[in-house]
């Protein structure tokens, strides 16, 4: 019994990795339950709990996701090897190499790049390595700009001359003092003539092809301030692992995360107007620096390159391992991104949580009054019961209750909850109000008299007493439209982490499927971030934004649809979607139709998704707040194959049409 046990244990953790993981790991909660003395009754409590919660589809889910892995092993593909995915769309072969070269030439303008240097104690073999990456750029136009901040270890001074003097595009700089790693960039930079400067650790590799592709944005993007693109590591055998393959500039992701990091490309006279680097944010220098020229700079000058550039070095010395290899790191990046909300003039602190950044906005006088839009979508719901939860778990916040009755209850439900709502003296809105969710709710949010609307509904519980002040103080801030929470179930699986946009007709569930215990993608299934649509589970806007694009669209039939559209109404204004997992719901007992993508399976829905698409599809491309190299099949930011990386997907500018990083009154 204990070997079963452990065994299943072991299958399961591995299991949920992904999206098959997830697939095989309910299949193993049904195998344990017969194996392990539950028998037939568990077996079909877990098949009964599926139906309820999700029906058929739940089960089609999954059986898919398992039949996807099998095919997969049987047929030899790679799946979730990187290594194999290098071998087919990562790898420069010569005639790659000699094709690049001849585009260079037939440029017009050549801009020269200096690669800034920072040594101090390396290995030698590894900043050998890092100088001959540079050397043996495709792109002949740089410099690299060496500063040896008085190296005390054997021969590294010596490399350091010898190679110098091998090749004169090498400019070295010997620091008589030890000064830390900002002051000898700082000593880097001062050498510097190129019109951009990229950053490279000395123990680190840049990929043959990371100038040209740099080169190439600068010209595509003229006015570009930033450039930086995807990144993975390498340990000490070359072996290549976890890239990251990143959101065009994602300001809320920023703040949680250095999202520029690797490769970090800076025009060079936008670095001098701001000081260079700052002494005393070691550790996080990089991060500092970008936060500093991001605030100069407008969302287009910011160049995301679709691509892996930048090879990470893993060892027990870098944070590339874990934040805990130079723990002052963390302490300098929560300095830096303090100063950040100083310097724009947008109120709050920031946090260093582990895995990441944490904003925590401070909350307005102007917002303490909040109306709560409550949509009733099920027989099941109680009037009593979900204000009952909502007032035990809303502290600090004056509330007004409004009850909105979905158009799909039955006449006996109406009547109960009519009676109910006259009983407590609350707001009813009903059959009267409109013919669709969306007629009712603008109905409701018309009688609020209050600058911050809640909507959500009815089925689920805030996981947290302080849900509705955390919500609202990130809904108030700058250039925020509608701010979406963390959605999951009952036993805790993350239900909505955001929205993809696949395509002009479906709307992704980032994360979706996602055990409690793992963090998602490099940390985005629990940092803040922006996203082009979030769940209608739950949401916040203020009153003036809601009101300035006529509310919800009544002509939808269904809610997610009606949100989801409000979203991109109010992207279209300069106002971004917020998603922030520090508001966490947890879906109530009954059937949802929270899924994994935003698909059409009743015969509302159906007319929802060609409405969809008839509106948006010549508005909506490439999904900038996901990744062309990774897969649409699923949303665990699987690995695409092949990827969608062609020429339109490459450069991609930050997806807003005004700065975030702008405070407004």
């Amino acid at each position: 019994m204990m070997r079963t046990l452990s065994r299943w244990k072991a299958g399961r953790a591995k299991a949920e990795e992904g999206p098959q993981g997830f697939g095989r790991r309910w299949l193993s909660d049904i195998a344990c339950a017969f194996s392990l003395g539950g028998g037939w009754f568990r077996t079909l409590c877990l098949l009964a709990g599926l139906w309820i919660s999700e029906g058929w589809q739940g089960y089609v889910w999954r059986f898919r996701l398992v039949r996807e892995t099998t095919w997969a092993k049987i047929n030899g593909v790679p799946g979730k090897d990187y290594a194999g995915w290098c071998r087919h769309y990562d790898t420069l072969f010569q005639t790659d190499r000699r094709e690049l070269a001849a585009d260079v030439q037939t440029w017009k303008r050549h801009p020269r790049i200096s690669v800034l240097m920072p040594v101090f104690n390396p290995q030698i073999d590894w900043l050998e390595q890092a100088i001959r990456s540079v050397q043996e750029q495709i792109y002949p136009h740089w410099e690299l700009c060496i500063a040896d901040d008085a190296s005390t270890a054997h021969g590294v001074q010596a490399l350091l001359r010898r190679m110098a003097l091998q090749d004169s595009r090498i400019k070295l700089v010997l620091r008589e003092k030890n000064g830390h790693i900002c002051a000898a960039s700082n000593s880097a930079f001062d050498v510097a003539t190129g019109e951009f400067i990229a950053l490279l650790d000395h123990d680190d590799l840049l990929a043959p092809h990371a100038l040209y592709w740099v080169a190439r944005a600068a010209l595509e993007h003229p006015d570009a301030g930033i450039i930086y693109s995807d990144e993975d590591k390498i340990d000490a055998h070359g072996h290549r692992s976890s890239p990251y393959f990143k959101s065009a500039f994602n300001y809320d992701l920023f703040l949680s995360q250095n999202l520029v990091s690797h490769l970090g490309v800076f025009r060079r006279t936008l670095v001098a107007s701001v000081g260079r680097f700052c002494e005393g944010r070691e550790g996080s220098q990089d991060y500092d620096l970008a936060l500093r020229c991001m605030e100069r700079l407008q969302p287009s000058q910011i160049v995301h390159i679709a691509r892996v550039l930048y090879h990470w070095r893993v060892h027990s010395n870098s944070t590339s391992m874990n934040m805990r290899a130079k723990p002052y790191a963390a302490v300098a990046g929560e300095a830096a991104l303090n100063a950040h909300l100083q310097r724009v003039g947008q109120a709050g602190r920031i946090r260093y949580v582990g895995h990441g950044y944490q904003y925590l906005p401070a909350a307005r006088a102007q917002d303490s009054r909040v109306s709560i839009i409550v949509c009733i979508e099920s027989d099941m719901h109680d009037l009593h019961s979900v204000a009952a939860r909502l007032r035990t778990s809303s502290r600090q916040a004056d509330r007004d209750m409004f009850w909105v009755a979905s158009p799909t209850l039955s006449t006996e439900c109406v009547r109960r909850l009519e009676q109910q709502a006259s009983q407590m003296g609350v707001r009813w809105f009903g059959a009267r109000h409109g013919d669709s969710m969306g007629a009712r709710v603008n109905a409701a949010a018309a009688t609020a008299d209050t600058e911050m609307l809640v909507l959500l509904r009815g089925g689920i519980r805030p996981r947290h007493p302080e849900w509705l002040p955390r919500l609202i103080a990130h809904a108030a801030r700058s250039r925020v439209g509608v701010t979406g929470v963390r959605l999951t179930d009952r036993t805790g699986m993350l239900i909505h982490g955001g929205m993809f946009m696949r395509g002009s007709c479906d709307l992704i569930s980032a994360h979706y499927g996602l055990s409690p215990q793992f963090k998602g993608y490099f940390g985005r299934a629990v940092l803040n971030q922006s996203f082009h649509a979030v769940s209608a589970a739950c949401i916040a806007v203020r009153r003036t934004l809601f009101d300035s694009v006529n509310g919800l669209d009544g002509e939808w039939t269904t809610l997610r649809f009606a949100v989801a559209d409000l979203c991109l109404r109010l992207n279209e204004q300069g106002q971004r979607t917020l998603w922030t997992p520090d508001v966490e719901m947890r879906l109530g007992a009954g059937r949802h139709d929270e899924a994994w993508h935003l698909g059409a399976q009743t015969a509302n829905e159906r007319r929802d998704a060609d409405r969809w698409s008839r509106r948006w599809s010549e508005k909506l491309g490439e999904d900038l707040y996901y990744n062309p190299n990774l897969s649409w099949e699923h949303s665990h930011f699987e690995l695409a194959w092949p990827p969608r990386s062609q020429a339109s997907a490459l450069f991609r500018t930050a997806p807003y049409h005004l700065s975030p990083w702008v405070a407004t009154p």
